[in-house]
Order: C-alpha cells, then sequence, then structure tokens
C-alpha cells in the first residue's frame, strides 16, 4: 500500500531566508518588467536614445598613451553615441534588445520564487520544478542569443542612418577609423543556462526517487 509522505518543512531560518530570497526575486522580475512597460509606453514620444558600445574599425591610439613605455599598441574598440529623434524602426530595435536581455532575468527571477514557494511548503520536488529550471535555463541562453542578434542589427542600422562618412575603411595612404557593424554572440549567460538545465535533472530525478520512497512506505 502506497501513502504520500508528510511534508518537511524548513527550520525558521531557513524559512526566513527563503522568504527574503523571493521576495527579492519577486521585486526585481518586477521591476525589470514595470522599467519594460515604461520603455515601450515612451516609445512614440521618444527624441533621444543612446546607443553603446558601438564597435570601432581601425581605431588609432589614444593620444594620452602615444609614446608610453611598454605600451607595444593601444585603441579604443567601442563609442557610445546618443541619438536626437531617432527613427522608430531604430528605437523598436533598441527596445527588442532590451527585451530580448530582460526574458532571461524575469525567467530567473521567475525559478527562484517558484523554488522558494515549493520548499517552503516542504515539497522542494515538486513537479513542476524541473520543468521551471530547465525553462527558465533555455530561456536564459536563446534570449542571450537573440539580443547579441538584435545589437549586431541596431550597431548595422544606425551606422547606415548616420552615412558612409563615420564607416571605417581604408584609403591608398593607409586605414582611416569609424563605425564599423559587427554581430558578436558572447554565450555569456551559457554557463547559467547550463547550470539550470543540470539542476533541473537532478530535480527531476530526485522527484522520482521521492515518489519511489513513497511507494514502498
Amino acid at each position: 500500500m502506497s501513502q504520500t509522505s508528510a511534508p518537511v518543512r524548513p527550520r525558521t531560518a531557513a524559512r526566513v531566508a527563503l522568504v527574503v530570497v523571493g521576495a527579492a526575486a519577486a521585486l526585481l522580475g518586477l521591476l525589470v518588467v514595470v522599467l519594460l512597460v515604461r520603455s515601450a509606453t515612451a516609445l512614440p514620444t521618444l527624441d533621444r536614445l543612446t546607443v553603446t558600445d558601438l564597435h570601432l574599425g581601425n581605431a588609432s591610439t589614444p593620444p594620452f598613451l602615444e609614446g608610453v613605455d611598454h605600451v607595444g599598441r593601444a585603441w579604443y574598440s567601442g563609442v557610445s553615441l546618443e541619438l536626437v529623434v531617432p527613427p522608430q524602426d531604430v528605437v523598436r530595435l533598441a527596445l527588442a534588445v532590451r527585451v530580448a536581455r530582460s526574458l532571461g532575468v524575469v525567467a530567473v527571477c521567475a525559478v527562484l520564487v517558484l523554488l522558494c514557494a515549493v520548499t517552503l511548503r516542504g515539497r522542494p520536488f515538486a513537479r513542476s520544478a524541473p520543468v521551471a529550471l530547465i525553462t527558465a535555463g533555455l530561456l536564459l541562453v536563446v534570449s542571450d542569443v537573440v539580443a547579441d542578434v538584435l545589437d549586431g542589427r541596431l550597431g548595422s542600422r544606425v551606422i547606415a542612418l548616420l552615412g558612409d562618412g563615420v564607416t571605417s575603411g581604408a584609403t591608398d595612404g593607409g586605414s582611416y577609423e569609424g563605425l564599423a557593424a559587427s554581430t558578436e554572440i558572447l554565450l555569456s549567460a551559457l554557463g547559467v543556462g547550463t547550470l539550470l538545465c543540470v539542476l533541473g535533472v537532478v530535480f527531476a530525478l530526485g522527484g522520482r526517487m521521492q515518489r519511489d520512497t513513497e511507494r514502498l512506505v
């Protein structure tokens, strides 16, 4: 005869820590969503847009480092600029980059809230935990890659907007510096995303072992 074992609730100190972590994760996720909504509602009337870390090509040595001992070569890697009265397609691309980067953060916050909630109830190996962990891990990695791709498209669109006079290139006298279109897939969230997926598998195995044990009781 099988029966379900009673939930094992954490001790007082652990419950306090879980409540604090869960509340902080919920507030952070809510803050990210609120900021995205504010950005989206301000979209039609936006008159200035800051674009950061546009790639520089053929960048020259900064003057303050010319002739300095122990410096073989120095160059700027990027530039940030503020667009005045940017076109709506540029603003939408910038918003899409923010949304893509924020999705992963919201997913991690949501899975933290879920884990804290089921652990407080004494059921850390709830069936929803593995699904939430793996989904959050995959979403974190995918959103990071999509954000990098969109960021590259945003840079290309800004360069096209500013015209050929700002792009890097070469002349008979040598190369000259300027903006260069590039897309870099950094996979900066791959480690955390993989960890969440592995934790999801661990929680799935833990839940199955718990259910097998309950059947034997």
